[in-house]
């Protein structure tokens, strides 16, 4: 049975859950038991575009997924249900870049999202800088 149908982007190990996942190609999320992977334990779906990267987040019981649409996901394990859906959070870079590369980096409590611009002019060189870092459990953003 081929499971990630296009291959797998990312993946995240939780030990407390004791489950892997994995950021598939096809926009879905599986969760495996790490002795059983024949089959997932459980099958996220939401995301429109293939997803990119994941992370669980012990702490919470969650998990946090991100999809080449930018779009940031977050499932509560358990339940296997998607509890926030954040869009919208990238702005657009300085006027004549190009944007190549998008970097996500989770810790427990917030997501921080690097990109990186190359220079369309004849300026050699490129920058890299945060662009967004954000706490998805905020009450008001």
């Amino acid at each position: 049975m081929n499971i990630s149908n296009g291959g797998v982007n990312g993946f995240d190990y939780d030990t407390k859950m004791n489950l892997i996942t994995t950021a598939n190609q096809n926009g879905i999320v599986n969760l495996f038991n790490p002795y059983v992977c024949e089959q997932p334990n459980g099958i996220l779906k939401g995301h429109l575009r293939a997803v990119l990267a994941c992370k669980f987040m012990t702490a919470r019981a969650q998990l946090i997924s991100f999809s080449a649409d930018k779009i940031i996901r977050i499932w509560n394990v358990p339940l296997q249900i998607c509890i926030h859906r954040i869009a919208n959070v990238f702005p657009k870079g300085p006027e004549g870049t190009q944007s190549n590369s998008l970097f996500l980096s989770f810790t427990s409590d917030y997501v921080i999202i690097f990109e990186s611009f190359r220079q369309s002019s004849q300026l050699a060189g490129s920058t890299t800088s945060a662009i967004a870092c954000f706490s998805p459990f905020a009450t008001r953003y």
